[in-house]
């Protein structure tokens, strides 16, 4: 909205589009989306190792222990919250937005060490190596 040139801010208008898509939307992406896939997998925990499920879910899990089959969830929600920095904190700067997502960043990678939830090594090693590097670039760029 703040590009579009034709629909003025904080009129009746605007505040219709907030409130009638854009909150929406974003309560059906940021947790909708999530919460339907955790409730998926949790509801099919069971026969994760059968191959009509694998067919299906296994997207969601391959890569990961059993026990961690949630993780892409976490995955996800890191990613949804990192676009949320970006959009809620557009007014504050960029300096807000860098230590929010830096602020995710951080708990990710200790998360992602404390856990470990991947099931082979080279999938781990690329995922640090990722958070790794997606946080020095957050906390070196100006």
């Amino acid at each position: 909205m703040f590009d579009d040139l034709d629909t003025p801010c904080y009129t009746p208008s605007y505040y219709a589009w907030v409130i009638g898509v854009s909150i929406p939307g974003y309560l059906l992406y940021v947790f909708g989306i999530p919460l339907f896939l955790i409730l998926t997998l949790y509801g099919n925990r069971y026969q994760l190792t059968d191959s009509s499920t694998r067919q299906y879910l296994g997207v969601l899990y391959n890569g990961y222990q059993l026990k961690y089959y949630y993780w892409e969830v976490v995955v996800m929600f890191r990613k949804a919250c990192i676009l949320c920095c970006v959009t809620i904190f557009y007014r504050y700067g960029k300096s807000v937005q860098r230590t929010c997502i830096l602020l995710i960043l951080t708990i990710s990678v200790g998360a992602e060490f404390s856990i470990d939830p991947h099931s082979k090594r080279v999938i781990r090693n690329l995922e640090r190596s990722s958070l790794m590097i997606q946080t020095l670039s957050f906390a070196v760029t100006g």
